[in-house]
């Protein structure tokens, strides 16, 4: 695959006016109002939900950066930057930076399928392969 990122900025900056700047500015101050509206109503639901405790710091950052990015990619497109370009940009740069932390993201996937399938809890013996003892704390990447 072959990025001509000369193409992308030039492209970008085609599609870019003083015209289309108030009425982003506009969009963005509106996104970022109901971005703290949804991460209000979100924290709400967690405050209530039966999730464990541990998960509710990556479930919110999770969230509001994924809200944040709309965000951007919605103020980007009112700008006039083609957004086609720009997610295959950013899609390759995702596969990159997620195949250079694969061990890590896999450690991440096991703690939250821990703490959302609870096999077992803190204070449980746990035996696993030849190690055994007393869960004393279950996080998203580790269990002591």
């Amino acid at each position: 695959m072959n990025i001509d990122f000369g193409s992308i900025v030039a492209a970008g900056a085609s599609g870019f006016t003083v015209a289309n700047l108030l009425p982003a500015l506009i969009v963005f101050v509106v996104c970022l109002i109901v971005v703290k509206l949804i991460c209000n109503v979100f924290d709400k639901f967690l405050e209530k939900s039966p999730i464990e405790r541990s998960l509710h710091t990556f479930l919110r950052s999770t969230v509001r950066t994924a809200l944040y990015f709309l965000t951007i990619l919605i103020v980007a497109d009112k700008l006039g930057i083609p957004m086609t370009s720009l997610i295959a940009l950013l899609s390759v740069f995702g596969l990159a930076v997620s195949l250079a932390v694969q061990g890590t993201l896999s450690n991440l996937a096991g703690g939250i399928m821990i703490l959302l399938s609870k096999p077992f809890k803190v204070g449980d013996f746990v035996e696993a392969g030849s190690v055994s003892g007393v869960a004393e704390e279950i996080g998203l990447v580790y269990t002591k």
